[in-house]
């Protein structure tokens, strides 16, 4: 074996394990957030906190009372942030001459109007803080996960510049850093002092956040359109969002503003963190995660013999179809129109396009292809593609008892019937099979 197919099963064996781990853990977080969401832990708006622990203070007054008296202190909320906040916590005289006192009488007079009571707005004022000022449940959980979903793709990234330095250490060659004698004579080896040169740049890339590692990739050759150029401005307002709870108690500041361009969010806002939103970032991370990946084997690996192409085709259509059984189709309809290009053969390319057209399809944009896989000649590929023109097409009958035979005649594993996502369709009708003889899989399996 030549040095350079060595150094290249070594960029596989370094980095594969470092993907599998990535996609495990973002699936794990989408997971979690959609059963926050789902369950008791899932936070209520401001308003229902409100009427709660209004109603536990003051149950002289009604819940419609607690309310209105709530939607109106959240409108100005939004606007008079910091004048409630001193009105409730003692400190408005301090800055007397700073309030604002039309407003102020105007929202005593609101709540007078709503409760019939001109006491009603200091007693209320002493509710907004308490609500305020409390996180419960989701409010605290989703931030937490956004932050971890962050933390978990900069590890991968930073594993692959650990990787790469360690791979191909000539690259340190290319920086100034400098080491005295004495630096020297404080390892006992010379790899040991490599070792700590890989270290300390892979944290120095690493701590420029992420332009400073996507440069360094794009220097380094891995070129990707949404990712290592131009970034995926989901990705980028991500990190910001993710910088704000870690950093900033979760208020937008200037920097966030600065580096979010056309943001709806000003100073002084509070931005949430809902599933939706913490599944779109994960979505966004994974996309970038699988094309580093992809693009890192790829060009790391360049003169490689046939098997790593094919190692690569393997892994590559792994990760889709776990994403598929995953329901993860946002990412797979991504990824594969971009990898299709770098699988090798018509075989391993159908099969990016197979995976892409059936994200798509549970994505609910099948019109938008069905031409296309409508016009597709498989017979040149194998049973197996004919099999999923059919199942694409919803041509369930057809599908089920091709399956059936391919199982039969041993080109197809029960296995594989039974978990194949793209076979959804053909098990549901199996399942309604009275005649055992006509079942692909006994009922119950």
């Amino acid at each position: 074996m030549t040095p350079q197919e060595e150094a290249a099963i070594a960029t596989y064996v370094e980095l594969v394990p470092h993907l599998y781990r990535y996609l495990d853990a973002a699936n794990e977080i989408q997971t979690l957030a959609h059963r926050i969401d789902e369950g008791d832990l899932k936070a209520v708006s401001f308003v229902d906190r409100f009427i709660a622990e209004a109603t536990r203070l003051f149950p002289q007054w009604t819940t419609e009372h607690h309310r209105e008296v709530g939607e109106l202190l959240e409108r100005e909320l939004r606007s008079r942030k910091a004048d409630i906040e001193a009105l409730s916590s003692g400190l408005a005289p301090l800055g007397l001459e700073d309030l604002d006192w039309a407003w102020l009488q105007g929202l005593n007079d609101a709540i007078q109007t709503i409760t019939g009571d001109a006491t009603a707005s200091i007693i209320y004022l002493q509710v907004w803080p308490r609500v305020a000022r409390s996180r419960w449940g989701s409010d605290v959980l989703l931030p937490a996960l956004l932050t971890t979903a962050i933390g978990d793709f900069e590890v991968l990234v930073a594993r692959y510049v650990r990787s790469i330095l360690t791979l191909r250490p000539q690259i340190l060659n290319l920086y100034e850093r400098t080491y005295t004698v004495s630096d020297i004579r404080a390892f006992d080896t010379i790899e040991a002092l490599e070792a700590e040169a890989i270290d300390d740049r892979a944290d120095r890339i690493m701590t420029g956040g992420y332009e400073s590692w996507a440069q360094w990739l794009l220097d380094r050759g891995i070129v990707i359109d949404g990712t290592t150029r131009n970034p995926d401005p989901v990705l980028l307002e991500a990190f910001q969002r993710r910088h704000l709870f870690v950093h900033k108690g979760g208020e937008v500041d200037s920097a966030y503003v600065r580096k979010v361009p056309g943001t709806e969010f000003i100073v002084g806002d509070e931005p949430d963190v809902t599933a939706q939103y913490l599944v779109d970032v994960v979505d966004a991370a994974t996309i970038a995660a699988l094309k580093i990946s992809s693009a890192a084997f790829k060009h790391f690996t360049k003169g490689s013999p046939a098997e790593l192409d094919a190692l690569f085709d393997y892994i590559a259509g792994h990760s889709s179809y776990t994403l598929l059984s995953n329901c993860r189709f946002g990412v797979v309809a991504n990824y594969e129109e971009w990898a299709a290009q770098h699988r090798s053969g018509p075989v391993a390319q159908q099969i990016a396009v197979v995976n892409g057209w059936l994200a798509r399809k549970r994505l609910g944009q099948f019109e938008d292809i069905r031409a296309e896989v409508e016009g597709w000649d498989p017979t040149e590929l194998g049973p197996k593609f004919s099999l999923a023109k059919h199942a694409l097409l919803d041509a369930v009958p057809e599908a089920h008892a091709l399956a059936r035979r391919l199982i039969e005649d041993g080109d197809l594993e029960l296995r594989e019937y039974l978990e194949w996502p793209l076979l959804a369709e053909a098990r549901a009708y199996d399942g309604e099979i009275q005649d055992p003889s006509e079942q692909i899989a006994p009922h119950g399996s």
